[in-house]
């Protein structure tokens, strides 16, 4: 029995005689039993009031319900799984780029995990995507400036990922990235959707991520 019934079954049987409905009840009632008839009509009231609570949550439950890594999910994510910096191969030093946020001039470098982003399960369920976790800290000290935190494949065809900070970013960095070998080559890319009159959306520039060890942070 399902939570939905089983909170069905308990109004029949509390809020029902005989198969005679609540407020049929509260009008049969004797004159001096007009109070017992607003307090039936309460009852009846709270009742709707449970079961309708309990099909919302119900309803809301599904909604969120962990999404399904599909096969291409899954083989990618074991293909890029590792850590990776960023080649200091002019984008840094973009201009367009520039406009986005601060360019670090650190080493960038971080870690795609196979560790699902749970935090966006609903919007994952919606979307038909997986997000999976990416971690900042795995190597001390560098590539914290772009705050990469999500990526996620762009198409269950391809091996294209995006690196993102947020899947929902209104403005920021992002990584556009392919497999070539045991590296990650694809694009940067700034953007924003506060745009002032005559200016760009959006930058990018070239860049190759190369696969670097993951040191053990203690």
């Amino acid at each position: 029995m399902t939570r939905i019934e089983a909170v069905v079954r308990v109004l029949w049987q509390s809020g029902e005689t005989h198969h005679t409905p609540l407020a049929q009840r509260a009008a049969a009632e004797p004159a001096d039993g007009e109070k017992m008839q607003k307090k039936t009509l309460m009852k009846a009231g709270l009742l709707s009031f449970l079961l309708s609570h309990t099909i919302c949550a119900s309803l809301t439950a599904q909604v969120a319900r962990a999404p399904m890594v599909s096969k291409r999910e899954s083989a990618v994510a074991n293909k890029v799984a590792g850590c990776y910096e960023l080649l200091r191969d002019g984008w840094q030093a973009d201009s367009d780029l520039v406009m986005f946020g601060d360019i670090p001039r650190n080493p960038v470098r971080f870690e795609l995990t196979k560790n699902i982003a749970r935090a966006w399960d609903p919007l994952a369920a919606y979307m038909h995507v997986t997000y999976f976790t990416v971690r900042i800290d795995s190597i001390r000290y560098w590539g914290r400036e772009l705050g990469f935190t999500t990526w996620f494949l762009l198409s269950n065809t391809g091996s294209t990922i995006r690196v993102v900070g947020s899947p929902v970013a209104l403005a920021g960095f992002g990584l556009t990235l392919a497999p070539h070998d045991s590296d990650l080559v694809g694009t940067i890319y700034g953007f924003t959707d506060a745009v002032s009159p005559g200016a760009k959306s959006s930058a990018s520039h070239a860049v190759t991520a190369r696969r670097v060890s993951c040191p053990v942070v203690r």
